[in-house]
């Protein structure tokens, strides 16, 4: 698969967990995030293409917010090591400039 990421991938060190916000259902746990999209760790595949609308949330507030709610495509998912977890990437849709300043605080205050 050709490398088309703009941002290199920040690790975190927490595994923030992600919702469906319509279900409350989990989705997965964050594993990496940029501005721009995002990896997650699902018990379940997620076909490309599929909108999640995803709430995650915080260990502890970030800029006064303890979660924060994106819309992201999946471009592609595989399965990892573990035959039972997928690895999925995730575009996000649209980016707003204060999601952008959370997720810059996030990366800031979790990266390993």
């Amino acid at each position: 698969m050709t490398e088309k990421r703009k941002f290199d991938r920040i690790h975190l060190i927490h595994y923030l967990r992600l919702f469906d916000r319509k279900t409350g259902e989990l989705i997965g746990n964050l594993v990496d995030l940029t501005s721009e999209g995002m990896q997650l760790i699902s018990e379940k595949p997620i076909n490309e293409g599929t909108l999640l609308e995803i709430r995650m949330e915080f260990p502890e507030d970030v800029d006064g917010q303890s979660e924060l709610q994106l819309n992201a495509v999946a471009v592609w998912c595989d399965h990892q090591l573990d035959p039972d977890l997928f690895s999925v990437g995730c575009k996000l849709i649209p980016v707003t400039p204060s999601n952008v300043n959370v997720i810059r605080d996030l990366i800031d205050n979790y990266q390993d």
